[in-house]
Formats: C-alpha cells, structure tokens, sequence
C-alpha cells in the first residue's frame, strides 16, 4: 500500500531533521542505512531522489546521511551479521531501516523461535553493542473479512512475537485519500493517535517529479478500511451507484460487515439509499 514510501521519507526526515510527515518533530539530523531487499536498485534511488525533492533537498545531500545496502544479506547469517555490523560502526549509524523483516532471514515466520533468535541474537546486538535503532518493515496477511481479525493489531503476518518483542509497531492500511497510520503498540509514553497520511506527487502522469508524504488529517475513529473500501466502490461506480449484493461481491468483505460499514456511512450522510423492488442501491452524496 505504499510502506516503502513511507520508509524511505523516514530515512529523509531522520536525515535533514525534516519533520517526519511534515507533522512530527525530527530533533536532529542522524545517519540511516536503508536495507534493500525488495526493490530494484533504480527504483529505490529514484524514490529517494523525488522524496527528497519534495523536502527542498537534493539526493546529492543525502549522501553523508543516507546509505542503501544492496547486498541480500541475512540476519541470520553469521558472516552477513557481522558485514553488516562492522558496516553500520564505521559509517557511524544510527537507524537501520529493513524492507523487508520476511527477506531478512531464512525459516518459518511463523516459529516464534525463529522470529524470537532474529530479536535477541541480531537486531539486540545492533541497538546494545552500537547503538543502532532498527525500523522493520513487514507485511499483513490475507484479509478475513471480519474486522476485529483484520484490524491493524491483528493483521501482521506471521509469529505473534514479531509484534511483541518490539518497542513501538503500527499499522498501515489504505485509506480514502490516503494512507492511515495506527499505533498499536508502544513501551515509551502514551501510544499517538491514528492519523492519515497524503502521498503528494503520486497521483499525476509525472513519474519523476517531486513526492511528499506528509499529514493529512487525523483518522476519524468512526471510520474503518470497510466503510473506507466501501466509498472507493461507490465513487468509482458514479451516479449508477451499487446495488448491496454488488457492493458485497466486489469487496470481497462478509455481509454482515459491509452491512454495519453501509449503515455507518448513511448515519454520517457520505452515502444515499434507494429501495428499488426488494433491492436496495447505494450512491455517494454530492
């Protein structure tokens, strides 16, 4: 849904103390090494490069701040471990920032084992013996259709353990008009509110222009990825609207969910209902 994109103006922010998302204060600039084991290296240099743009920076700024490592390493490989870590000392890092935590290790992500000796054996040694953050990225498993199954605390894919042993996780998901942050997690402080973020720069024929993340709005809690997947069938459908049945078939979400996200929309007046026969259709209010 677009967490590369976001990582990577992460790495920008934590670089020229820009302010993440343009919402959250970045104190100081810091060194962040960018682990890349899912993209093509073009494609993560000319992300960086449009990010960076979008900041008023050039990617050419970037150098003595930001460092991408092509290599597949693993971090459960010994002598990957320790390349990687003599790496990060002598460049000086201070945030790791793997894409993504499933490519990082050979075995089960669903043996807590596993998951757990990634922790305790590697990304441990970073944050004691360096010093190093380490940011993760990771993928959801298939939807269910039910909503407390897939919310943002329940989703992540794999062992349970990948959530619990770290220090702050969130969940991202797509929105209506952009992309919904949701803490779920965090050991230090109060856990933030959920927010929508807008990626600036993506939706025009511009493939190469400047790109900027930032906040959009807070994420109204009456509001969830059903009612918002809803709107988007809605919208793109126009004044033909949907009949229920359709809007159930497409969604691919049970009855019952797509029923109470449908009465949640019309109870805040985004949608319009029209019985026809025994059918019911669905538009979205002008």
């Amino acid at each position: 849904v677009g967490k590369s994109w976001l990582a990577l103006s992460a790495a920008v922010s934590l670089a020229t103390a820009w302010p993440l998302f343009s919402y959250y204060e970045v104190r100081r600039s810091y060194r962040v090494a960018f682990l890349d084991l899912e993209s093509r290296p073009w494609e993560t240099d000319q992300r960086l490069h449009r990010i960076a743009a979008g900041m008023g920076a050039t990617a050419e700024a970037l150098g003595d701040h930001v460092q991408v490592i092509r290599r597949r390493l693993r971090l459960d490989a010994p002598d990957d471990l320790r390349r990687l870590m003599a790496s990060l000392e002598s460049w000086k890092t201070d945030f790791l920032i793997v894409d993504s935590f499933r490519r990082a290790f050979r075995g089960n992500e669903n043996d807590s084992g596993i998951v757990s000796d990634i922790f305790t054996a590697t990304l441990d040694r970073l944050r004691l013996d360096l010093g190093v953050g380490t940011i993760l990225l990771d993928h959801t498993r298939k939807t269910t259709g039910e909503p407390d199954l897939d919310s943002p605390d329940q989703s992540l894919r794999g062992s349970t353990d990948k959530r619990n042993m770290v220090d702050f996780h969130l969940g991202i998901e797509a929105r209506t008009g952009g992309l919904a942050l949701t803490p779920t997690k965090t050991r230090h402080g109060r856990k933030p509110e959920p927010v929508v973020l807008e990626l600036a720069g993506l939706d025009g024929e511009d493939h190469e222009g400047p790109v900027l993340v930032k906040f959009s709005r807070h994420a109204d809690p009456a509001s969830d990825r059903v009612a918002d997947a809803v709107l988007v069938l809605l919208g793109d459908a126009g004044d033909a609207g949907l009949l229920r049945g359709e809007i159930i078939g497409r969604s691919g979400f049970k009855e019952r969910t797509v029923g109470a996200a449908l009465r949640d929309l019309k109870a805040r007046g985004r949608i319009t209902r029209q019985t026809e026969g025994h059918a019911v259709r669905y538009r979205v209010e002008k």
